[in-house]
C-alpha cells in the first residue's frame, strides 16, 4: 500500500496472532467483507508473536492477494498484549479496530461497533460479548477474582479486546519502541466514562483449538499491567498488605478452635505465613521498582523481524 493512499485510512484493523493458522482465511475473509460494507479505505494488520505453527505463511499468503492486508512478524514471542500495541504503533488509519484472531468474537459486528461509535461520536467503544464469562469453569473462576481486582482494586471498568477507538487516545505512545502504558489502563486514567461507550454483541463459540489463556495466565497478565492502571502503585500493594494482615487472625482462630494445634504447632505455622508474606511482598516492591526502572530507561517491548 503507498503512502499516498495510507494518508486516507480511514480504519486499521489489527489483528495479533498467534498459532492461528486453521482460523486466519476465514478471519480475513468475514473481515474483508464487513469492512467492504462500512465503505471506506481500511488496512487490515495482522502482528505475528513469532508463531512456531504456520501462521506467518499463511499471512504471506493472504498478504499477497490483497493490497488492503499488511502483516509483521516479531522476532521473539512477547505476549498478545505487546503484539496488540505494536500492531497499533504501526497502523496507519484514524481509527483503529482491534479483535482476536480466534473468532470468539462475531466480525460482522464490527458494523454495530462502528455505527455505536460514530454515532455518539465516543473516543472509544467496546464490545461486550453475553456469555462470554460463562464459557467454561476457568472463565468463571478468574472473572470472579477479575472484579475484585480490577473493579474495586484498580478501578478499572469492563472492557474487552474488541473495540474502536481514535488514533489520538494513544496519539502519545506512537513512535516508541516500548509499551510504555497499557492500552485499556489510557482509558482508565485519562478519558472520562462520558466518551467511553459499551455494545452488547453475541458471543460464539471459538471453531478451532482452545485459548492459551488459562486462570494461572490471566492472574499473571494482571499482576503485569496493573501498575499501568493506578495513579500511585504502591497504593495496590497497600490493600493486599491490609489484607494479608486482616486475614492472620481467621488463620489463627482456625488452627487453634479447628485444628486444635499446640501451641508450639501454632507458631511454627504462624512465623511460616508471616514468613511467606514478606517474601511476597519483597517480590512485588521488587517487580513495581523493577517497572519503573525498565520504563523510565526505555524498555524495548519487542523487535521487527519482518513485515510487508
Amino acid at each position: 500500500m503507498n503512502n499516498d493512499k495510507s494518508e486516507h485510512l480511514l480504519y486499521s484493523v489489527v489483528v495479533p496472532v498467534y498459532n492461528s493458522q486453521e482460523s486466519l482465511v476465514r478471519l480475513n475473509s468475514e473481515l474483508h467483507e464487513v469492512m467492504g460494507k462500512l465503505g471506506e479505505p481500511y488496512e487490515l494488520l495482522y502482528v505475528d508473536d513469532c508463531s512456531p505453527d504456520g501462521s506467518w505463511e499463511v499471512l504471506k499468503t493472504l498478504q499477497a492477494q490483497n493490497s488492503e492486508v499488511r502483516i509483521i512478524r516479531l522476532a521473539g514471542n512477547v505476549g498478545q498484549l505487546t503484539a496488540l500495541i505494536c500492531g497499533v504503533q504501526n497502523s496507519r488509519g484514524q481509527h483503529i479496530i482491534t479483535i482476536d484472531d480466534d473468532l470468539e468474537y462475531n466480525t460482522f459486528d464490527i458494523e454495530k461497533l462502528v455505527e455505536h461509535y460514530k454515532a455518539n461520536q465516543f473516543l472509544i467503544v467496546y464490545a461486550i460479548p453475553k456469555g462470554k464469562n460463562q464459557k467454561n469453569f476457568s472463565y468463571r473462576l478468574f472473572y470472579v477474582w477479575r472484579n475484585l481486582i480490577l473493579n474495586y482494586i484498580l478501578g478499572k471498568q469492563h472492557t474487552e479486546g474488541f473495540r474502536v477507538f481514535n488514533r489520538n487516545v494513544v496519539a502519545n505512545t506512537e513512535g516508541l519502541g516500548s509499551v510504555s502504558i497499557h492500552l485499556e489502563a489510557i482509558h482508565k486514567l485519562l478519558i472520562d466514562e462520558r466518551f467511553v461507550g459499551r455494545v452488547n454483541v453475541e458471543y460464539r463459540k471459538r471453531p478451532f483449538g482452545s485459548s492459551g489463556h488459562n486462570f494461572l495466565k490471566k492472574l499473571q497478565i494482571i499482576a503485569e499491567v496493573g501498575i499501568d492502571y493506578m495513579h500511585s502503585p504502591l497504593k495496590g500493594y497497600i490493600y493486599i498488605g491490609i489484607f494479608l494482615i486482616v486475614l492472620i487472625p481467621f488463620i489463627t482462630w482456625a488452627l487453634i478452635n479447628v485444628l486444635w494445634s499446640s501451641l508450639l504447632q501454632i507458631l511454627v505455622i504462624m512465623f511460616i505465613v508471616y514468613c511467606a508474606m514478606a517474601l511476597i511482598a519483597m517480590g512485588l516492591l521488587t517487580y513495581l521498582a523493577t517497572s519503573v526502572h525498565m520504563r523510565i530507561k526505555g524498555k524495548v517491548d519487542y523487535i521487527i523481524y519482518e513485515q510487508y
